[in-house]
């Protein structure tokens, strides 16, 4: 791989660096949502008495309803965040569970989560430093895989995927 790191590369750091956030941020959008839903509830029971008077509030109510419709827009675009980053949150968990084995997994927990130095993880985990980049660049090409990010051609040799092309099209005869 090259100085430049490609898209895929980065956009698969990126979201193994962001993952670690990925609760607090869920908490904070909830507790953002419910804040947003208790200012949307009434504050005011109706009271149906006569009274004397002129009130020319026309648009008082007209204006209830466009703040309601806003504030309901806002809390579709938060619960579609919510359920954008527990679905990342999710497939970031499984792909690593499914794909990767203790030691990569354990190069994943210090290097993208605990975010320690490479010379530090090399001492730790006894390994030379084109070991641990060679391990981490074939973590991250097959994150990148579960993550969308490459084609099957591009990542059949680092997880040995030599699958039956036909089969996996659909063009059985």
């Amino acid at each position: 791989m090259s100085k430049k790191k490609t898209w895929w590369y980065q956009a698969t750091e990126k979201l193994l660096y962001t993952y670690k956030s990925f609760p607090i941020r869920i908490m904070a959008l909830m507790q953002r949502l419910e804040l947003i839903r208790e200012q949307m509830l009434p504050s005011m029971v109706p009271a149906y008495e006569l009274r004397e008077g002129t009130n020319y509030s026309v648009s008082s109510p007209v204006e209830r309803a466009v703040m309601n419709r806003l504030e309901g827009n806002q809390v579709q675009k938060i619960e579609q965040k919510i359920k954008n980053l527990e679905v990342l949150k999710e497939i970031v968990e499984i792909s690593i569970d499914t794909m990767l084995n203790e030691e990569q997994k354990q190069l994943v927990q210090l290097y993208y989560y605990q975010e320690r130095d490479w010379r530090y993880i090399c001492d730790y985990l006894g390994m030379d430093d084109n070991t641990f980049y060679r391990k981490k660049n074939e973590i991250v090409k097959t994150m990148a895989w579960c993550f969308g990010y490459l084609p099957d051609e591009e990542v059949e040799e680092t997880l040995g995927l030599f699958m039956d092309q036909a089969l996996w099209q659909g063009k059985r005869e």
